[in-house]
């Protein structure tokens, strides 16, 4: 299944040859300007850009096409499981960034005499791999927009055609909005590590989901950086569980397309379920159903 293709293609940068740092000087600047556009907009206003993006990768088709071109480029993982990720980590992110007030006066303390203000941290730079080529270039474009920022993503070289697709559907729903498409953008193919260092050097936050090299790079780049390599997947195992059991319970799970980490929550119970675990899942799961269904779509 896929959607009308964009009419904001981001497959090249202006006409005409430009070096890596022609490329990157570019983007940083459009993104800067976009950022003065969306100076002073309030809550509701960032709120409804943050929805707008989430709409973009929600909406009929856009999850499908975008898990078909990430497994049939990257060869990894498969299409069902990718579509689900997609849709259920951009629900969650935006139910979570709409609770909570990201400008102006955000908190009061008045028995220390302190009032905290929020604003922009400038031009987000993303490095997003090869194993979520879209959800993590959305969900770190939300997060950034929530801000008032402007993010610009460098994506994997395998998963560049998936991230280039995602920020399209993203620019185009920032547009119909009245937002300025470039408070998301893509580094341009081929991305090579010099112009991800370069782009790194150039904005002001960077916020890296990869390799060791990837994350130690940001880390070294002298621009502020968040970085998370391998091995974070969080797994929950009562301590009464059979660790055994609930390793191959979750395999299986995952092998028959459910969930792996509600998986491993449910598996190697003596009876296959813990009761308390079971109910306090579906009273989160109802909460955020609830919340989604408040949120705006159009």
């Amino acid at each position: 299944m896929s959607i009308a293709r964009s009419r904001h293609d981001l497959r090249a940068l202006p006409d005409g040859p430009q070096t890596d740092g022609e490329a990157v000087a570019s983007l940083v600047a459009r993104a800067r300007a976009a950022m003065q556009a969306l100076k002073g907009a309030g809550q509701a206003e960032l709120d409804e850009a943050v929805t707008a993006i989430a709409w973009s990768h929600c909406r009929d088709g856009a999850a499908e096409e975008l898990a078909e071109i990430a497994v049939r480029d990257t060869r990894l993982g498969n299409a069902p499981d990718k579509v689900a990720k997609i849709r259920r980590k951009t629900f969650g992110t935006l139910r979570d960034l709409l609770r909570v007030k990201s400008t102006g006066v955000i908190e009061e303390l008045p028995e220390r005499g302190l009032v905290k203000y929020a604003k922009p941290v400038g031009v987000v730079a993303a490095l997003t791999p090869s194993t979520n080529p879209a959800s993590t270039a959305i969900n770190k474009a939300m997060m950034a927009v929530k801000g008032g920022n402007a993010i610009i993503v460098a994506p994997s070289p395998l998963g560049w055609t998936t991230t280039a697709r995602s920020v399209e559907l993203m620019r185009d729903e920032l547009q119909r909005v009245g937002r300025s498409p470039d408070l998301v953008q893509v580094l341009p193919r081929p991305v090579s590590k010099q112009a991800t260092e370069m782009l790194m050097d150039s904005c002001d936050l960077v916020v890296v989901t990869g390799s060791t090299d990837n994350v130690r790079r940001a880390y070294r780049s002298g621009t502020p950086a968040i970085g998370v390599g391998v091995g974070n997947v969080p797994v929950i195992v009562d301590s009464s569980a059979d660790l055994a059991d609930a390793v191959e319970y979750a395999k299986e799970q995952h092998a028959a397309g459910k969930d792996p980490e509600t998986a491993a929550i449910y598996g190697g119970f003596p009876e296959g379920r813990n009761p308390q675990v079971d109910e306090l899942i579906r009273t989160v799961m109802a909460d955020m159903m609830d919340q989604m269904q408040a949120v705006p779509t159009a």
